[in-house]
């Protein structure tokens, strides 16, 4: 859903290792925590299908998704949910999936 990142807002960085990172800027508006999704350097578009993808799950499931647990499109495709500190604000915590 489109709108909610509108509402939300994202920021798009690089890691340190050249991959492609997406942070949400706003689901603590909601009461949940926002996302840290990282993507290979060429993955743009599908990143970002990813990226929407998982906050609008969230946001419709009003809940967070716990630690070590796994999110996927399919049965077969398990990413692990990690919870890391927020990338500006150590007092706070992000949920963190690696997309290979």
């Amino acid at each position: 859903d489109m709108r909610l990142l509108i509402w939300n807002g994202v920021s798009i960085a690089r890691t340190a290792t050249g991959r492609l990172s997406l942070l949400s800027l706003g689901m603590k508006q909601l009461g949940l925590p926002d996302l840290l999704l990282t993507a290979p350097p060429n993955a743009g578009e599908k990143a970002m299908n990813w990226f929407v993808m998982l906050l609008a799950y969230v946001a419709k499931r009003g809940q967070p998704i716990g630690e070590g647990e796994t999110i996927g499109r399919s049965a077969q495709e398990r990413l692990k949910v990690r919870y890391v500190t927020h990338p500006t604000d150590p007092k706070r915590t992000v949920w963190r999936v690696d997309v290979p």
